[in-house]
């Protein structure tokens, strides 16, 4: 089959390559939990890129390179955490789904979407997550819909986002960010939603639901507001929780997407104040993907996509993903 192999760490141009001779996932070779699926899109989640690139926190590398590989990733390794396609065999546990189901999910640790054929299991196992494909999304969009909506959604939960709450999203461009835009007014009905980011992102972030929206190319927006948020969410991990303390409101939290090892130990000495700097891997609930999915059918929130690339541009893809310009997020249709 072909597929995207993962063959280094670092640039997308001298890490990623396009083969046909692939191994397909066997029916026999499956467990009894398993779906096989017909994958027509993959999104290319920031998290890709990260694993790609090895551009993760000092303490994470490490034990990442011991999974995956010390020197290099694993002959015939296959990046991608999320995708949509169609149910081509299932095993003899599974009743939840049937051949030519339309389907969409995310992989959880094993990865594999980059390929025309993806097994997963239906039990969640390793973190996976598979429902129907919302019939008002075409692949595209529902291969971008399960990881960084369900990231999202993480993130304001551990925040502890309540009605009413004055939020600010930094990284409210990207693929968490626009996802926690619209949980954070549509879903749980905030107060107020400050969007930051870069200037050709603003129209969006408004159209998302952004009361108020700012361009960090010309202002530098935590230094410099006089508002105060409840919740922060820092999507790319680029402010420091002392910078944000000033605009929080007592009581409020600080989340954020990417911390390093400093701040991890940090934030385990006892707190001196009511403001909160929360720190936590996001964790995939079932019942909070069959939440997102209704959400996605009913229109409460939906996938912005910038561009869909062709499988063998794999590599372009990556480098724009990288570039900061995105809108949104990014897909590839397979194959």
């Amino acid at each position: 089959m072909k597929a995207v192999l993962w063959t280094a760490y670092g640039a997308a141009a001298t890490s990623l390559a396009i083969t046909h001779t692939a191994r397909k996932p066997q029916p026999h070779q499956l467990s009894r939990t398993s779906v096989l699926i017909r994958v027509h899109a993959a999104g290319i989640a920031q998290g890709d890129c990260e694993m790609r690139a090895l551009n993760l926190p000092a303490f994470i590398r490490a034990p990442i390179r011991l999974i995956t590989g010390l020197v290099k990733p694993r002959t015939g390794s296959v990046l991608g955490q999320e995708f949509s396609g169609v149910v081509e065999h299932v095993g003899s546990a599974v009743d939840a789904f049937k051949i030519g189901d339309q389907v969409y999910g995310t992989t959880g640790v094993s990865f594999g979407a980059y390929a025309e054929f993806v097994a997963v299991d239906a039990g969640g196992a390793g973190g996976s997550l598979l429902a129907i494909k919302p019939s008002n999304l075409t692949h595209a969009q529902a291969s971008v819909a399960a990881l960084s909506a369900m990231e999202a959604l993480c993130f304001l939960r551990q925040a502890r986002m309540k009605e009413g709450d004055n939020v600010l999203v930094i990284g409210a461009g990207g693929n968490i960010g626009s996802f926690a835009v619209q949980l954070a007014k549509r879903y749980f009905k905030a107060g107020k939603v400050v969007g930051v980011d870069s200037t050709n992102k603003l129209d969006m972030m408004r159209e998302l639901g952004a009361d108020h929206v700012a361009d960090f190319t010309k202002e530098d927006y935590v230094a410099s507001t006089q508002d105060k948020f409840d919740v922060i969410l820092d999507a790319p991990g680029k402010c420091a929780f002392k910078s944000c303390e000033r605009i929080m409101n007592e009581g409020g939290r600080y989340a954020k997407a990417m911390f390093g090892f400093g701040e991890l130990l940090g934030n385990m000495l006892p707190s001196t104040g009511t403001k909160e700097m929360v720190l936590g891997m996001a964790t995939y609930q079932k019942e909070d993907f069959e939440l997102l999915t209704r959400l996605f059918e009913e229109g409460i929130i939906a996938p912005v996509i910038d561009r869909s690339f062709k499988m063998d541009d794999v590599v372009k893809a990556h480098e724009y993903s990288e570039s900061g310009q995105k809108v949104g997020c990014i897909a590839m249709t397979i194959p």
